[in-house]
């Protein structure tokens, strides 16, 4: 119906435009006033078709050229990633959409009063982070010890540069991987580094049973008044500071993104809620 609608309009447009009333030798015959008449009369008959084509396709009820005529309703029986019943899918979804904002992992930026973190995280990120390939978002959760920038050539940061890698179900970062990896990192001062300063060189301590042996050899270099390292290595792990360390920065990461977190959790382990 409507091609044939559309072949009627073409030929009559032809008909008032060009004046295609009959054959050649009839048109010739035509003086300007009876070609002007049937052209009014053509364009009146082109605007009476299109009414009559417009009613015809009109559905009942509507009112035509509004924009509910025109426009086809969405199919209801549409398909969703999540299952019926599927819960924690479905809240996964419905967390990533929130504000129309999709949860895509991005870098933790340092907001506290360090001068030197957020150098620390973007060479955490490049480093120790990408020997881990489970989990989508990276947090890191360096515990310092101690900083010397005495030297601004050689500024040392001697720590523990924890990585961890999560996964977001819900409002719950499940981790999926990380590890420990202590330390002496080294930074310059760089007016060229967006931070201020770049990354140098790290001088990490050994695995197994070289750890301490490792360890009293590089936490060693620290000056006397950084006291005794290795002894503050054994004691954070059981005295809070990893943990909290480590929720710190997850809330400033909560803090920064346009999706919900609420808690993190380990494999085999209750979640912990960061408002705690």
């Amino acid at each position: 119906m409507k091609k044939m609608n559309a072949a009627i309009l073409a030929f009559a447009l032809c008909l008032a435009l060009t004046g295609c009333t009959g054959s050649p030798k009839q048109e010739e015959t035509l003086s300007e006033s009876e070609q002007q008449a049937i052209g009014e009369s053509l364009a009146s008959e082109i605007d009476q078709m299109v009414g009559d084509i417009t009613a015809a396709e009109t559905p009942e009820g509507s009112e035509e050229g509004s924009e509910a005529a025109e426009t086809e309703a969405p199919d209801a029986d549409y398909e969703t990633d999540a299952e019926e019943g599927d819960t924690a899918a479905a809240e996964s979804v419905s967390n990533s959409l929130t504000g129309m904002d999709i949860a895509v992992p991005v870098p933790l930026m340092y907001t506290g009063e360090d001068p030197y973190m957020q150098t620390v995280f973007d060479w955490m990120e490049k480093e120790p982070a990408s020997y881990y390939e489970d989990g989508a978002y990276f947090i890191p959760a360096p515990v310092i010890f101690y900083t010397d920038d005495s030297d601004p050539a050689d500024i040392r940061i001697f720590g523990d540069f924890q990585v961890f890698k999560y996964d977001l179900e819900g409002e719950n970062l499940l981790c999926k991987s990380g590890g420990s990896h202590p330390g002496l990192l080294h930074l310059k001062k760089s007016e060229e580094a967006g931070t201020g300063y770049e990354a140098v060189s790290f001088e990490a301590v050994a695995d197994g049973s070289d750890m301490d042996e490792s360890m009293k050899e590089i936490f060693g270099k620290a000056p006397a008044e950084a006291g005794d390292l290795t002894a503050l290595f054994s004691t954070a792990h059981d005295d809070g500071t990893y943990e909290n360390v480590r929720k710190e920065f997850i809330k400033m990461y909560a803090d920064q993104v346009p999706f919900t977190i609420t808690s993190y959790q380990d494999e085999g382990w209750d979640p912990v809620m960061i408002g705690d």
